[in-house]
């Protein structure tokens, strides 16, 4: 049985992602363009809106929690970003 390689298809994106929150290269590379702005967009967005995302009674998360929570978020939107492009593609292809 041959493996067969899927290459993701970079769909237009106006710019260049900036990896402006340090994530490893190694992952950062892993990403198209579209994944990497959502991990910036997610991120950038979470860290400057807690009460949006909490209920109206609860007390604010430290900001170390809070940032690791939104870290975590963003990089779960990248990667699952990331894997419905792969799925569009293995679609079109069959």
């Amino acid at each position: 049985m041959a493996i067969e390689k899927v290459v993701l298809p970079q769909p237009a994106y106006p710019f260049k992602p900036r990896n402006r929150y340090k994530v490893p290269v190694k992952q950062w590379a892993k990403w198209p363009d579209v994944a990497r702005a959502v991990f910036n967009g997610t991120h950038e967005q979470m860290i400057g809106s807690q009460d949006v995302f909490k209920h109206p009674r609860q007390e604010a998360m430290p900001r170390a929690h809070w940032k690791t929570l939104a870290w975590n978020a963003a990089w779960i939107a990248a990667d699952n970003t990331r894997d419905c492009l792969r799925t569009w593609a293995n679609a079109k292809t069959t």
